[in-house]
């Protein structure tokens, strides 16, 4: 599924409540010291599945990843995802609340559900491990991240939120 690229958007329909994940993918791989392509040995359990959400400022997506800087932090290569944020998802778990926004939202599970039952699915695609599933958030999307996890349903191993 990450054979696209970063540019294309694919999408993920949950087929239990008709809701829908659209999100990027791309393969994200080492770079040596001196900035070349790190030759690494192909992993025989299938490749980390890293996702990362957002902050409220963007859509979502690839865009925000500095995959360049991951790119020098990692020994191997990983999948990485982004889900891009749809009407109704500026906060990605909460509900818009009132007018204080976040502060009088609510904490949407159907959202909680969607995107950990989106994560449990590409855990389980061919060439990802999926006792290697990582969150990444920022601000609003570390917020997301840590509720996904909490709920159990995806089987995510680590956690980085900021």
């Amino acid at each position: 599924f990450w054979a696209g690229g970063p540019s294309r958007i694919l999408v993920w329909n949950d087929a239990s409540t008709g809701l829908k994940v659209n999100f990027q993918a791309m393969l994200v791989e080492p770079l040596a010291e001196d900035g070349s392509r790190l030759e690494v040995q192909p992993p025989t359990q299938g490749l980390p599945l890293v996702a990362h959400f957002s902050g409220v400022g963007t859509s979502g997506g690839l865009i925000d990843v500095r995959h360049s800087n991951i790119r020098s932090l990692i020994k191997g290569p990983v999948v990485l995802v982004a889900p891009i944020r749809l009407g109704g998802m500026a906060w990605w778990v909460l509900t818009q609340g009132g007018d204080w926004g976040w502060v009088d939202g609510d904490l949407d599970i159907a959202n909680v559900r969607l995107f950990a039952n989106w994560l449990s699915d590409l855990a389980r695609r061919p060439g990802v491990d999926p006792e290697w599933v990582s969150l990444l958030g920022y601000s609003a999307g570390a917020y997301a991240a840590t509720e996904i996890y909490a709920s159990g349903i995806a089987p995510v191993r680590s956690l980085l939120i900021g």
